[in-house]
């Protein structure tokens, strides 16, 4: 009970390294122990971790899924794991068994409609997504079901699900030709998104912007938000940030040539 105390719920300001010390022992000790496993994958997650460690997160998980058969929780865990590895066949099977152990849960088939899309499978996505809203129509699945029926090309009912991402929903309607008001959507949301200090919503914002921008040939526009976007991915995990980076270097790369 105390490495389980400290671990999950240790002084945030303390060390991190210690922290993960004593999750590892717990983990050691104790396998069955359920809370611990989203922390280890808070802890070692690739891109949003303190110690980015995907094997020992795959590691981990699947002795979470092993040790802990039935537990909705321990399936969900390994599943984003093996998404994070690549691995998606492997990780639909997860999310199935997650869901047939808490079939009234949203969650899995919100997760399924996710590896879907990275599949290039956006018909299946979009009966996910719809799966996960009908048991609960206020769960935030509509960006991604807007997304996948974006990629069949049905725009208007991609724009009729109401993306609750300020960019998705942006894009959406520029798919359409209203770069216009694809523009008033994203200003609108940068503004909102600097209100409420969000930074995430804020990279994405400008890098759309900047997709945007390149599509109509305005080079310049392109570079003035790939120079803006700098300032919020300094306020966001480093995972996040090289990812974002990568894609920040290419836009202005490709306005540059």
């Amino acid at each position: 009970r105390l490495l389980l105390g400290v671990s999950l719920e240790g002084d945030p300001g303390g060390d991190p390294t210690r922290r993960a010390q004593l999750l590892d022992e717990l983990l050691t000790r104790f396998p069955d122990v359920e809370e611990a496993y989203p922390v280890a994958f808070g802890l070692y997650h690739p891109v949003s971790g303190v110690f980015p460690n995907l094997e020992k997160l795959l590691t981990i998980a699947r002795t979470g899924a092993t040790v802990l058969p039935v537990s909705p929780q321990a399936r969900n865990m390994y599943a984003f794991a093996l998404t994070e590895a690549g691995r998606l066949t492997e990780a639909i099977r997860e999310f199935e068994e997650y869901a047939r152990l808490a079939p009234r849960e949203p969650n899995p088939f919100d997760s399924l409609g996710g590896v879907y899309l990275s599949l290039g499978a956006p018909a299946e996505a979009v009966q996910s997504y719809s799966r996960a809203l009908a048991i609960d129509p206020g769960f935030p699945s509509g960006s991604g079901l807007a997304y996948a029926l974006g990629m069949l090309g049905r725009y208007e009912e991609a724009i009729a699900a109401k993306p609750s991402i300020v960019h998705v929903n942006a894009f959406l309607v520029s798919r359409t030709g209203r770069y216009a008001e694809a523009e008033r959507i994203l200003r609108s949301g940068l503004a909102r998104a600097q209100i409420d200090g969000n930074m995430f919503i804020a990279a994405g914002i400008h890098l759309t912007s900047a997709a945007l921008s390149l599509e109509r040939k305005d080079y310049a526009a392109v570079q003035r938000e790939v120079t803006a976007v700098r300032g919020p991915l300094s306020g966001v995990p480093p995972g996040f940030a090289r990812h974002w980076s990568l894609i920040a270097d290419t836009l202005a790369g490709l306005a540059d040539l």
